[in-house]
């Protein structure tokens, strides 16, 4: 009991992007739903939504045990921008229902941000590290970051100012 109300709110934002249930049949995995005429063999189904059945499944099946360690490499790439947002609230709420250990790699600032504020949200930022990779020397070094957690803005911030100067300049030669 204490366990279904631990995972009852992860499964409700679950279940609003995934909804139906996940079944093993002949050694292939399905995805049904009233929502769907036959049920969906995981193959077809797209990147982003196998993003969350996995989840879905390892919420539903029990395999995810209070601190456990998870591991999710760019979550977010084939994502819907509203999907994202969802996905890191997943994450959040992993971490302060199971105190996972979840490491979780990504290129986008808008998902770091997501993560920083919703682990605010969620009163568990204290439980919350961010590293910064860096390539020196032939080799990867991990920077503790977590009380400045600007240095990945920054890093994550510079293509969208190239783009800017490219807008910038674009417009400029319209002008002209």
């Amino acid at each position: 009991v204490y366990a279904k109300e631990k995972i009852r709110e992860i499964m409700r934002i679950v279940n609003d992007i995934i909804p139906g249930k996940i079944a093993s049949k002949g050694g292939k995995w399905t995805l049904s739903s009233d929502y769907l005429d036959n049920p969906v063999d995981f193959y077809n189904l797209s990147a982003g939504l196998k993003s969350f059945v996995v989840l879905k499944m390892l919420i539903e099946k029990g395999i995810l045990k209070e601190k456990d360690v998870l591991i999710l490499d760019e979550p977010e790439i084939h994502l819907h921008p509203d999907w994202q947002l969802k996905y890191a609230e997943i994450i959040v709420l992993l971490k302060k229902m199971f105190d996972l250990n979840i490491v979780v790699t990504t290129h986008s600032r808008d998902f770091l941000e997501a993560i920083n504020l919703l682990s605010k949200k969620y009163n568990i930022a204290d439980r919350c590290n961010y590293y910064f990779a860096k390539q020196e020397n032939g080799g990867s070094t991990f920077e503790d970051v977590t009380n400045d957690i600007t240095v990945l803005y920054r890093q994550m911030i510079q293509p969208m100012m190239l783009l800017d100067a490219l807008r910038f300049e674009l417009e400029e030669d319209d002008d002209e």
